[in-house]
């Protein structure tokens, strides 16, 4: 039976790295992953591997120094299982966000990341409705649309490099559809 994995890249096609997702895709079936998929052009790659197939943090870092080197920046991945991205979206769909507010997920290298991050969030000021939830090693970041990095908490975390390698953000539209691909 196989297993889905998804890793998520930080800091691709932002900034002055640009990486096309067929050159992404292709550098990682000539690592050896002949089951390769990439979601939008921000660094989401769904990886198909055999269950039998270890496939971990070591294996992780590996893909990262190789694609640091491939592509030559300061590749940081995060891993998860296609079930892991299924339980984010479960939590999700039961926190209520209003249109006019983004709904971020940030995915943390650990647990103790989100409870630094909490902290972070309780002591800075909040745009109107600003929320942010943790949930086990990720967070939900409800923030109003226009304002991600303009908010005091989005200026201390987002593109700080603390946090350039223990977190990377996605929007909740983006998380679904790369679960939505993982279900296929």
């Amino acid at each position: 039976m196989a297993s889905k994995y998804v890793l998520l890249m930080r800091g691709i096609n932002v900034n002055g790295v640009s990486i096309k997702m067929k050159d992404l895709k292709d550098a990682l079936i000539g690592l050896g992953y002949p089951d390769v998929q990439t979601i939008l052009a921000t660094g989401n790659i769904i990886l198909t591997q055999d269950a039998s197939q270890a496939f971990g943090e070591l294996e992780t870092a590996e893909i990262a120094r190789a694609l640091g080197k491939e592509f030559q920046y300061d590749c940081h991945l995060f891993l998860r299982t296609g079930d892991e991205i299924g339980d984010i979206v479960a939590a999700a769909a039961a926190v209520e966000v209003p249109d006019e507010f983004h709904h971020y997920c940030l995915f943390c290298d650990h647990k103790e990341v989100v409870s630094e991050l909490s902290g972070l969030f309780a002591s800075a000021s909040k745009a109107p409705g600003e929320r942010f939830i943790p949930v086990g090693r990720e967070a939900f970041w409800m923030v109003p649309k226009g304002s991600t990095l303009g908010t005091d908490f989005g200026s201390k975390v987002l593109g700080k490099k603390a946090y350039k390698s223990r977190l990377t953000s996605r929007n909740i539209n983006t998380v679904n559809k790369i679960y939505a691909a993982c279900s296929k």
